[in-house]
């Protein structure tokens, strides 16, 4: 199963919305496989078991010695400031418009925008297959280049290795035709000393 389903599905299981088991289990097969999906998964959780224990309306404690002080100061701060109360309105409206945007995608609403924006005209169509005719005749010329470059290199070499067989077995040659004519000069000096 592709990463991209199991992502579609994770907020279901998160949440425990209508799931098959079925569809649970393979979910759970799939994040066994893969570690971006299962790290993403753990971190949903626990941000979900950190958002269930906040309590926006709790103030925060006077900074203990050693404790970044700073930090808890400036949090406490901030948690009574009405600029936050600003923030924390606009995160729930985010919030609540995504939550919009997947309940109409759930419906099937948002597919038909989806394909209406993903129509293309004829001309638009033969450019983007044009293109990636170009694009792939272009990798397979470069491909082709590499592959005549590392042809024509061991060619070379093997020429070079040729050329030091045949010099060496033409010394090979030269030292016994040299043997053979001394072997041929002693041979007549002993005939003729005798």
């Amino acid at each position: 199963m592709n990463c991209k389903t199991m992502h579609e599905r994770m907020m279901d299981v998160l949440y425990g919305e209508d799931l098959d088991p079925d569809r649970c289990l393979e979910f759970f097969r799939h994040l066994d496989g893969c570690s971006a999906c299962a790290s993403e998964y753990r971190e949903l959780v626990e941000t979900r078991s950190l958002l269930g224990r906040w309590d926006p309306g709790r103030t925060v404690s006077e900074p203990r010695a050693g404790s970044g002080g700073k930090v808890l100061g400036f949090l406490r701060r901030a948690g009574e400031s009405p600029a936050w109360k600003v923030v924390y309105r606009v995160a729930a409206s985010v919030l609540i418009l995504l939550g919009m945007t997947v309940i109409a995608r759930d419906l099937g609403w948002a597919e038909r925008t989806e394909r209406a924006a993903l129509e293309v005209t004829r001309e638009e169509l033969e450019t983007m297959i044009n293109d990636v005719a170009v694009s792939r005749q272009a990798e397979e010329r470069r491909i082709i280049g590499q592959f005549l470059i590392r042809v024509r290199d061991d060619i070379e070499e093997e020429r070079r290795r040729d050329m030091n067989r045949i010099q060496e077995y033409l010394r090979v040659l030269e030292r016994q035709q040299v043997e053979t004519r001394e072997e041929n000069n002693r041979t007549m000096r002993a005939l003729f000393l005798r």
